[in-house]
């Protein structure tokens, strides 16, 4: 029984590190084409990417940061910033599904549902 927990926990570790690889992996992106911005996007994008650097204490906050940090990348592929980064993040971040277009959200969880875990 042992033997199974050990290698579920090791499974889990390893989902978790791809989720986070996946989530460095968009921030360099992200850093790079915050370059094109305005000085003050360019100041609430940094902010955004530091709270989101701390939103790593369980699974569910490691998978919400990741579909964020993808979120921003695919604005910022299209030229600007949106809601909700034009303005300061919350103290609590909700659910990306409950502050972004449904077809939106899709495109960011169907882009990265290889890296979900179950």
């Amino acid at each position: 029984m042992q033997d199974n927990e050990a290698r579920l926990k090791d499974l889990e570790d390893a989902k978790i590190a791809l989720i986070n690889e996946n989530f460095l992996f968009n921030y360099e992106l992200v850093m790079q084409l915050q370059e094109f911005l305005v000085p003050r996007e360019k100041e609430l994008i940094r902010i955004w990417c530091e709270k989101l650097f701390n939103h790593d204490e369980n699974l569910n906050q490691i998978n919400l940061r990741k579909h964020y940090m993808t979120y921003i990348f695919l604005m910022l592929q299209k030229g600007g910033i949106s809601e909700p980064f034009t303005r300061l993040p919350p103290s609590e971040l909700p659910i990306l599904s409950q502050i972004v277009p449904r077809e939106i959200y899709l495109e960011v969880v169907a882009g990265n549902e290889h890296l979900e875990l179950q």
